[in-house]
């Protein structure tokens, strides 16, 4: 999941100043008059002057078939953008039909996608783009000296603007936001396919990448296999390169330029053939039965819990607070949770004998319904006193956790 960007109000006499980082702030001009849309104490929203109509939310909230959908079904024109950290891509739409797409993903720029479609070498697409200046554009530079024609050059456009669309549907998470308007015509491209149909290609890709996340999650080690890299997959060859020695999926990730779906048929065709193995786990060591019961246990849910709880506890204590309050929890238990804690308090340090609680009851799950209960009021208990961004990272782990335990 991509870090979010922040921005921060600073008071200053009647005013406040709203201080946004360098990379956002570079978009506005010194002095540049802005709208301000407030929302409650709930949210801020900063609009140009000339912009009226729009709608924004969250992936986590509204997935990208769900807002392509409102718009296309609305036949709206405007801009849609959506960012994820320091990425940003936007799709232009004309009474509901695609138009045009931009990103900032490097590998997601004409150039790189004519070097892709063997259009062009990687010296012509870096001699053109030294020609490259304001008010004039790589394709202009291209079909000005006659590298590409007119032609090749607004197929190729039609089809890295279907790329930017489909790679959407492979996010999980970013922000997203519509904005109304009728876009520049100078801008527009057919696309070959018509807009609904490309949206179903997303849907599928959708359901293909979420299929190879499962098979490749983030911390699976893979390593160099016995076979060796077939012919035609050469340019894969630095990823079974850095899985010499073995590494996790994750690190493969960061250093492969391309997108979610291209990475993970990559490590799919890999594996297929051999030339990348899924490391064998090692053997864990022999333990007495006493820990490796202890283990056990908490494995299934009640030691995720546990570590939990004492990071609740160590966010009061770093904010000045004691644990009185929450250990009155335990020494008048709500009705239905005496038997789980039973004997139980919470130590000064926010340890909690999970242990001591599972033995109280019939079965794990029990136990964990009894913890959820007390991590709930805990979380509650502390949403005045530690700061917003630590209470809501507790809280998407106490998420977290509910969800893996069902």
């Amino acid at each position: 999941m991509s870090a979010p960007l922040r921005a921060s109000v600073q008071p200053s006499g009647e005013t406040v100043a709203i201080e946004l980082p360098r990379s956002l702030a570079s978009a506005y001009r010194a002095g540049e008059s802005l709208r301000l849309i407030v929302h409650g104490a709930d949210a801020l929203l900063l609009l140009r002057e000339s912009q009226q109509g729009y709608f924004a939310g969250d992936l986590s909230s509204v997935s990208i078939g769900e807002l392509f959908g409102l718009v296309v079904s609305g036949v709206r024109s405007g801009k849609l953008v959506l960012t994820r950290g320091a990425a940003r891509k936007t799709v232009r739409l004309v009474d509901g039909e695609i138009v045009f797409a931009t990103s900032t993903e490097p590998y997601e720029r004409l150039g790189r996608s004519m070097i892709r479609q063997k259009l062009l070498t990687p010296e012509q697409v870096e001699e053109a783009l030294a020609q490259v200046k304001q008010g004039l554009r790589l394709g202009q530079v291209l079909t000005s000296s006659r590298l590409i024609t007119p032609a090749a050059l607004y197929s190729a456009m039609g089809g890295l603007v279907k790329e930017i669309v489909l790679s959407l549907f492979e996010l999980e998470d970013g922000q997203w936001m519509f904005l109304e308007g009728l876009a520049p015509a100078d801008d527009a491209v057919k696309l070959s396919e018509r807009t609904q149909d490309v949206l179903l290609q997303g849907m599928r890709r959708a359901e293909e990448v979420s299929r190879l996340r499962k098979k490749f999650p983030p911390m699976r080690r893979l390593v160099q296999g016995q076979r060796p890299l077939p012919a035609g997959l050469e340019e894969l060859a630095p990823l079974i390169t850095l899985a010499e020695r073995g590494t996790e999926v994750v690190s493969l990730r960061a250093e492969f330029e391309g997108g979610e779906r291209a990475f993970l048929v990559a490590l799919d065709q890999l594996v297929a053939s051999g030339a990348l193995a899924e490391e064998e786990a090692k053997k864990p060591a022999v333990e007495p039965q006493e820990r490796a019961t202890k283990e056990e246990l908490l494995s299934s849910g009640l030691k995720a819990y546990s570590t939990l709880v004492r990071d609740i506890c160590e966010q009061l204590l770093a904010a000045g607070r004691n644990l009185t309050d929450l250990g009155s929890f335990f020494t008048d238990p709500l009705p239905g949770l005496e038997r789980p804690f039973q004997g139980i308090e919470l130590g000064e340090d926010g340890s909690l004998d999970v242990l001591r609680i599972r033995s109280n009851v019939e079965n794990e799950r029990e136990a964990c319904e009894a913890i959820d209960a007390f991590i709930s009021y805990a979380l509650f208990s502390a949403k005045n006193v530690i700061p917003p961004e630590q209470g809501e990272r507790l809280a998407t782990e106490l998420r977290r956790i509910q969800k893996a335990l069902g």
